[in-house]
């Protein structure tokens, strides 16, 4: 009796586990979805956009946009690629997001590397 007992708590216990993961993969599958939808908005948005920016950081940078590292000019050159397109793949829209990433984190780390000494050095004399 206790084994029978043991057995069915046992395959009591798997059945309720296997429903709450397929409940879990259910849930996570249409998180997913819901955030491609996102990532579908955002980047269609930055690519209306992006040659206006692209403009911008051209103009303004001028002759010393060589002086930026290869991963940025590098992004730069494929984020102008994957915006003359006429359309977008969603590999395409998810490309241009990373890009747009890739190329925010690095001008942000190199403009730390450059103004955070100045930056720290202000702070220790106000205190």
């Amino acid at each position: 009796m206790k084994k029978t007992m043991t057995i069915l708590l046992v395959a009591f216990l798997l059945s309720s586990g296997c429903a709450t993961i397929r409940k879990s993969a259910i849930d996570l599958s249409i998180e997913n979805v819901k955030n491609a939808e996102t990532i579908r908005e955002v980047s269609t948005n930055c690519l209306s956009v992006w040659p206006i920016q692209s403009g911008f950081i051209k103009g303004a940078l001028g002759s010393r946009i060589n002086e930026l590292p290869n991963e940025v000019t590098d992004a730069i050159i494929e984020l102008d690629r994957l915006a003359e397109l006429p359309e977008q793949s969603d590999y395409e829209l998810g490309l241009f997001l990373g890009l747009k990433v890739r190329l925010l984190g690095s001008v942000s780390q190199k403009a730390i590397e450059k103004y955070a000494p100045n930056i720290i050095e202000y702070m220790q004399l106000a205190f």
